[in-house]
């Protein structure tokens, strides 16, 4: 049990709240809310589901301001609602709030709380600080959140948190630590979870070279990638595209990048839906990542212009018309959703939530074919030969960031397409810093002239640089 004692009463609200079809976020409900006890102490938790199924974020937010006041001082009931606030924003995307959120959390999240509840604090602030590609610091407090996981005896919960600690250690002895948690969670039917580690582990086996390691869970990916969760059959189409990419079969590795981007288009509509949207976007950027080193690897501008558009237009692409149908499978999406915990906790099978979460994801893409008029959930993108010959006379430059630099593509009608090499990230960034701080220090009252003439100069120089 994951909450302790508080925990049954926790999952009724919250299946309750998640089937329930009817809820709105208005006045009149919220003071319902806030008049409940439960409300303050776990409603916070569920915010997030109504916001999700209606599209209502701001309101959710507000409610969460709402809970908080009322909440006053009293430190665990702040916990609760971090809870629910940091999965919201992390659906919504809202990484850098997210990371906010988080920070408040760990100070709210002290002893004397049980440590299964420390341990979810630091939990989420690891998928924070992941959603903000900072590392470093998800991986060091994943560590924290499985140490204090197995004070409590959740293993499952421990397995998972120490995948994303397995970060801190080098490539060699990951590859170990990672076999193990495999083994452990295919031995608990943690599929889901299982693939993410096998996917780590292929990409640490590929930078030191343990091809025998790599072709194993090549082997064991291509058992996944056709069933299963949404999610998860994308992973093990990363994962292929990884491997293969690792030794030069670009043909195979751009066909297997291109299957997991068209997987992700076909169920935008479900993915953006949970709380896994910021890991579907970091998911994206990676198998487009595949496909841009395949493209520069040919060194056709034309195929690396494609191969930044094509995952641009499914990054940017908006949800079509929402209709009752589809809000009440987005509604069961969540839902099924919501119960993950319960199976890493061991209260519910595992095959039975893949079953039961395959069906929903598949209702919600039905559904959502048919709101949209019956077309797929996304267009394609416009060929590069469209896109030229619409240009007229005028020219399109796309900037393009790989290996730690910057490129532009240049189209114009009537001509090749061209790459143009710009300048390193790290000397755009440290340009981009100058320029902030002189504008800091222009901004600052009582600035001596030889002040701001030294802040203007140096504002120009770095201008100039990233000109």
């Amino acid at each position: 049990r994951l909450f302790g004692p508080f925990l049954p009463r926790y999952w009724t609200v919250r299946l309750f709240v998640a089937a329930s079809s009817a809820v709105t976020i208005d006045a009149a409900s919220e003071t319902r809310l806030l008049d409940r006890e439960v409300s303050s102490q776990r409603l916070g938790l569920d915010i997030d589901l109504h916001a999700a199924r209606l599209a209502r974020l701001p309101e959710a937010l507000r409610l969460f301001a709402a809970l908080r006041r009322r909440a006053g001082d009293d430190r665990l009931r702040q916990v609760w609602l971090s809870f629910g606030q940091i999965e919201a924003l992390l659906a919504a995307n809202l990484v850098g709030e997210a990371v906010e959120q988080a920070d408040r959390l760990l100070e709210l999240a002290r002893p004397p709380l049980l440590a299964d509840v420390r341990g979810e604090a630091y939990r989420l602030a690891s998928n924070a600080y992941a959603a903000n590609r900072d590392t470093l610091r998800s991986a060091q407090y994943a560590k924290v959140a499985a140490r204090l996981y197995n004070r409590r005896g959740f293993e499952a919960f421990s397995l998972v948190a120490q995948r994303r600690a397995c970060a801190l250690v080098p490539d060699r002895r990951r590859i170990v630590l990672l076999g193990s948690i495999v083994e452990r969670l295919d031995a608990a039917g943690l599929r889901a979870e299982a693939v993410s580690a096998r996917v780590s582990r292929l990409e640490s086996a590929v930078r030191v070279g343990r091809w025998d390691v790599v072709a194993d869970e090549q082997r064991a990916l291509a058992r996944l990638r056709n069933d299963g969760s949404v999610l998860s059959r994308v992973e093990a189409w990363y994962g292929e595209a990884h491997a293969r990419a690792a030794v030069g079969q670009n043909g195979p590795a751009a066909r297997a990048a291109s299957r997991g981007l068209a997987l992700l288009a076909e169920h935008r509509t479900t993915l953006g839906a949970t709380e896994l949207r910021a890991n579907v976007a970091g998911l994206g950027e990676s198998l487009a990542a595949v496909g841009l080193d395949l493209a520069m690897r040919s060194g056709r501008p034309g195929a690396v212009w494609e191969a930044v558009e094509r995952w641009r237009a499914g990054a940017t692409a908006e949800r079509g018309v929402t209709t009752p149908e589809l809000a009440e499978a987005l509604a069961e999406l969540r839902g099924v959703q919501s119960r993950r915990a319960e199976v890493l906790a061991g209260e519910l099978d595992p095959g039975d939530f893949e079953r039961r979460l395959s069906r929903a994801e598949n209702r919600v893409r039905w559904a959502a074919r048919l709101a949209d008029g019956g077309r797929p959930a996304s267009d394609p993108p416009a060929s590069l030969a469209a896109v030229r010959g619409s240009l007229g006379d005028r020219v399109m430059v796309e900037i393009v960031e790989h290996a730690g630099s910057y490129l532009a593509v240049v189209l114009a009608a009537g001509r090749r397409a061209r790459m143009v090499p710009l300048a390193s990230c790290d000397a755009v960034e440290a340009a981009r810093a100058e320029l902030a701080f002189a504008l800091r220090r222009l901004c600052r009252a009582g600035l001596s002239p030889r002040a701001a003439s030294m802040a203007v100069a140096s504002g120009t120089a770095a201008i100039a640089e990233l000109g």
